[in-house]
């Protein structure tokens, strides 16, 4: 194989807890699962397994442009004049969009429809559309 296709896989358990790695140097992608126990009929190692597997059909063949924080944590909403705000944990670089809803079912788009790019690694929304009760949620557009 060429060094692009290059990959590697261990697996094992030491001092009652599994790992595993899947290492691929051609396209600059590892990923690591750990639990801090083991299981003797494999049930650890198989669930390990599953979610590199998801891991690496989501993200190995991405271009690398950084970590991202998918579902980002948004901290507690706090009151501004006419409405509310709240900040949520970023990357500087990375487009987030913000929406919102009264109910869970529908979601309206606060920040525009590709969202808004962030500068530092804290950012923050601002509401002035002041309800009684609202759902918020940022991510990746």
């Amino acid at each position: 194989m060429g060094a692009a296709r290059q990959r590697g896989y261990h697996g094992g358990e030491g001092w009652g807890e599994d790992s595993l790695a899947w290492m691929s140097p051609g396209r600059d992608f590892i990923v690591i699962a750990y639990v801090n126990c083991h299981s003797a009929d494999n049930s650890a190692i198989l669930a390990m397994s599953d979610a590199a597997s998801f891991l690496i059909s989501t993200y190995s063949g991405a271009t690398a442009s950084g970590p991202l924080l998918e579902i980002p944590t948004v901290l507690p909403p706090r009151p501004v004049t006419n409405g509310y705000a709240f900040d949520y944990l970023s990357l500087i670089g990375v487009r987030y969009r913000v929406e919102s809803s009264v109910n869970l079912r529908t979601w309206a788009t606060n920040n525009g429809a590709n969202g808004q790019i962030a500068l530092n690694l804290r950012s923050s929304f601002s509401d002035t559309n002041r309800v009684a009760f609202k759902f918020y949620r940022v991510h990746l557009p």
